[in-house]
């Protein structure tokens, strides 16, 4: 059986490593989180040119998203006086990113690729209706070849991102 040269194997599979989501969470471990029950959805901003991006259909698609998750998590949608507000972020960036990797005979020679894409940051915070105070942040990148695949999987995105939603109290 004849091996594939390591620098193949790596220029292959680069591409692949360049499009992971990555999911960052910040919150205050001192809020017991248990006792919010209603939450109001504040108004989301999307922060891009991309028409396939910043339109009134991927906005309603990232409140519902948002809606449906909190309510599975128990929570109910209260237009005023909920405990907790959230408000959602969506940034759009493009991308390209040069990697090198080992090519010819023997490996001795090295060969350049660049990999373009474009990676969608969506951020939603929750915070205390009463004091107003930032309780919990989660950061969610994903990089996808193009915008429209962005906006396909944006109620996936909303899913993964509040997974660990509400924080389980120490």
């Amino acid at each position: 059986m004849r091996r594939l040269p390591l620098g193949l194997v790596l220029g292959v599979l680069s591409p692949c490593l360049l499009l992971a989501d990555r999911v960052d969470v910040d919150f205050d471990p001192s809020i017991d989180f248990a006792k919010f029950k209603t939450f109001q959805l504040r108004s989301g901003t999307i922060q891009t040119k991309k028409s396939e991006l910043n339109n009134s259909l991927v906005h309603k698609k990232v409140e519902v998203a948002i809606r449906k998750e909190l309510a599975a998590k128990g929570m109910a949608e209260a237009p005023s006086q909920a405990d907790v507000a959230v408000r959602w972020t969506l940034g759009v960036a493009d991308k390209r990113e040069a990697q090198r990797a080992m090519a010819g005979r023997r490996g001795w020679r090295s060969r350049a690729a660049a990999f373009h894409f474009t990676e969608g940051t969506l951020v939603i915070d929750v915070l205390d209706a009463v004091s107003h105070e930032l309780i919990y942040r989660v950061t969610y990148v994903d990089d996808e070849s193009n915008a429209g695949k962005l906006s396909q999987k944006l109620e996936h995105d909303v899913v993964r991102a509040l997974e660990d939603f509400p924080p389980k109290h120490k």
